[in-house]
């Protein structure tokens, strides 16, 4: 089959997990034409790893300190139609570039995503929470913005590291923005797709660690200043009045983390951001916060301490019940 494509995987010391993330690209049932592992500021030993791996790697080592830019290097430095993205510490699963060939050969799709699994350090698979809606059951074609909305509506959850997208378009977009320090990736899909069709398949493509020690992620003001930012700066394009809510939702959610974060300076950064979107009385309740932060701060713990109180009582109180009715039905 025809389907030239170039695989990027950034790397910042991801030496512990390397190898085996490697593995899962030399075992996939379609070979890429190219692999680049992009070793941005490793101090350890993975380019020792990705040179000593049994497989055509191209390496380049640069000092970005970002993500961002660190795939654009790779994205430039391909030449194939497509590109697939993977980071260093997460996993494929072997049909993952089969089922993305068959998929997007002979069509005019820019992108394509696909379910996947976590993984902890251990390497052992996890299935997604039951809060994080994967997608649907089966492939989709042919999509475009609005279903993609629609599905940020529902809750799924976003694997970078299923994504596959069209060279040409990243060039016509950009490729990745090195001021989006976070959520880059959704900053980016949200471009690609605008205007564009994409494909979905249901996987599972790829385990995403979740564990991985000093993991962005654990950075909860930063990472949703910098998710709020990709959402809204692409507010005006997407135009959809779902969009709208989810960004409004969002940004409520937001004000909530800036209020309870230690990091005062990023706190200051996310309320300024998210302030815009709300809605009337989420910018009155807020700006009255703003006021007199110690005393809201004080009175939302409260709040949530006693409806945790007033949950572990109703939990105990329907336990007693189901216990009840079980020796009731023992004694007839």
């Amino acid at each position: 089959m025809n389907f030239p494509i170039t695989v990027i995987i950034p790397c910042h010391n991801a030496g512990p997990w390397l190898a085996s993330t490697l593995a899962s690209v030399a075992a996939q049932t379609h070979k890429p034409d190219a692999v680049i592992l992009v070793a941005d500021r490793c101090s350890d030993d993975s380019v020792k790893i990705a040179k000593d791996f049994p497989l055509v790697i191209d390496i380049i080592e640069t000092d970005f300190g970002n993500a961002g830019p660190a795939r654009n290097s790779g994205i430039h430095a391909a030449t194939t139609q497509w590109v697939a993205l993977l980071d260093a510490d997460d996993h494929w699963l072997p049909g993952h570039l089969l089922n993305a060939s068959r998929v997007l050969l002979d069509t005019e799709h820019v992108a394509y995503c696909a379910g996947h699994h976590f993984m902890d350090n251990d390497d052992n698979v996890l299935p997604l929470p039951p809060n994080y809606w994967q997608g649907w059951p089966e492939v989709h074609t042919h999509l475009n913005s609005d279903d993609y909305v629609q599905l940020m509506d529902q809750r799924m959850h976003f694997g970078h590291s299923t994504v596959i997208y069209n060279r040409k378009r990243l060039l016509e977009v950009g490729c990745f923005d090195p001021a989006q320090l976070r959520r880059h990736d959704l900053d980016l899909w949200l471009r690609m797709i605008h205007q564009h069709t994409w494909a979905y398949h249901p996987g599972p493509a790829a385990a995403y660690r979740n564990q991985t020690p000093g993991s962005i992620s654990s950075k909860t003001v930063e990472v949703a200043y910098y998710a709020l930012r990709a959402l809204a700066r692409n507010q005006q394009a997407m135009n959809h009045r779902t969009y709208d809510s989810i960004v409004a939702g969002y940004a409520q959610r937001a004000m909530s983390v800036a209020f309870n974060d230690a990091d005062t300076t990023w706190a200051k950064k996310l309320r300024e951001l998210a302030m815009p979107h709300l809605t009337g009385k989420y910018k009155f309740c807020y700006t009255m916060m703003g006021i007199r932060p110690p005393v809201f701060k004080m009175l939302i713990g409260l709040k949530r301490a006693t409806l945790g109180r007033l949950l572990t009582l109703l939990k105990h109180r329907r336990e007693r019940k189901a216990a009840q009715r079980w020796h009731s039905q023992e004694s007839e």
